[in-house]
């Protein structure tokens, strides 16, 4: 339907533009209908409504692929109109349910028209990365050092009295086996689509090592990140001239984007407040060039901090079925003792 909706031409400006207002409503309406309305009931009225919703696999990445393709058809940036290419960008199985968020543009030009055995081999061994990644490094190695506290219900019980030092290695190795979690089935991903002759765009640069949280926001998740530039943060800073409420509406957008949850809303706040400061950190380090401040002391300083800063944020996400209160009650005793 969406596709029969797209015009194809783009002679008429101002029917494109009502037609582009339409289906984005559309687009957004369906994502919010079916992920948003019952937590929102839910948050309304205390209970869950009496009519259960049945999420469509991927609707968070399609949804999103859709927009970018609506809009840049209508900025007259598409010119493909093969209904095979479109439904094979849409429903590219590997990435179909959680991403990299392809390109229409970057999808069609690195798609390879004959069988390789060199993309094979490139295909295999990046999904062997992925496999390494999730089952060794995340399963065996980091998964049992999180010893009796394997989730956030285990640290907040009532009967139990956790050391900092053991609330401290919970939110670092948990933030680790995520990242190590959704790296490895974006290297399962990308290795697949390359077995199907497709380049699927990056999605991970070793972003723990990152030596700055604006820095660590350009290698994570890197096609979610830059989607929202393209389609939340350039729009509105064209409008408004401010680049911190512009952060701050790109943090909200990938927070809600994840789910309907005070969690991940504090969490987009938590990450929007890092980026706003380094920013302003930034800029004052231009401006007054401290010694002190550079060499390769300073930056294995700043890459701890960094880490350690997205790890304390992974603790609204860890905590994200228990609510927001026991987000705050974790991250208090990462910093108060307990007795």
């Amino acid at each position: 339907v969406f596709y029969t909706l797209v015009p194809f031409t783009t002679d008429e400006r101002k029917p494109i533009r009502r037609l582009l207002t339409i289906m984005l409503l559309a687009i957004i309406g369906f994502l919010a209908v079916f992920k948003y309305v019952r937590p929102a009931l839910s948050y309304l009225f205390d209970q869950s409504p009496g009519v259960a919703l049945i999420v469509p696999l991927g609707i968070s990445y399609y949804t999103f692929k859709l927009i970018h393709y609506a809009v840049e058809f209508s900025r007259g940036n598409i010119k493909d109109r093969s209904i095979q290419h479109f439904l094979c960008y849409l429903y590219l199985f590997p990435i179909f349910t959680a991403g990299p968020i392809e390109r229409f543009d970057h999808f069609l030009s690195e798609k390879q028209d004959k069988w390789s055995s060199n993309l094979a081999v490139e295909g295999i061994t990046r999904i062997l990365h992925g496999l390494i990644k999730k089952g060794f490094l995340a399963g065996a190695l980091l998964a049992p050092a999180l010893g009796p506290y394997q989730s956030a219900g285990d640290i907040l019980a009532p009967e139990q009295t956790v050391a900092m030092g053991a609330v401290w290695a919970f939110v670092v190795l948990s933030f680790l086996i995520s990242y190590l979690d959704f790296s490895a089935y974006s290297d399962v991903a990308i290795g697949c689509s390359r077995l199907f002759g497709f380049r699927i765009a990056e999605n991970f640069r070793f972003p723990i090592f990152a030596a700055d949280i604006s820095d660590f926001w350009r290698r994570w998740h890197m096609t979610l990140v830059n989607w929202v530039q393209s389609y939340v943060y350039m729009p509105l800073f064209g409008l408004t001239r401010k680049p911190v409420l512009c952060v701050f509406a790109v943090f909200l957008t990938i927070g809600i984007w994840h789910a309907a949850s005070l969690n991940w809303v504090a969490w987009g706040l938590f990450h929007g407040a890092g980026v706003a400061v380094h920013m302003k950190w930034r800029r004052w380090r231009i401006k007054k060039k401290p010694k002190l401040l550079s060499g390769i002391v300073w930056r294995c300083v700043a890459t701890l901090l960094t880490f350690v800063f997205a790890a304390i944020g992974y603790v609204f996400v860890a905590t994200a079925e228990h609510g927001i209160l026991a987000a705050f009650k974790v991250i208090g005793r990462l910093f108060i003792p307990l007795g």
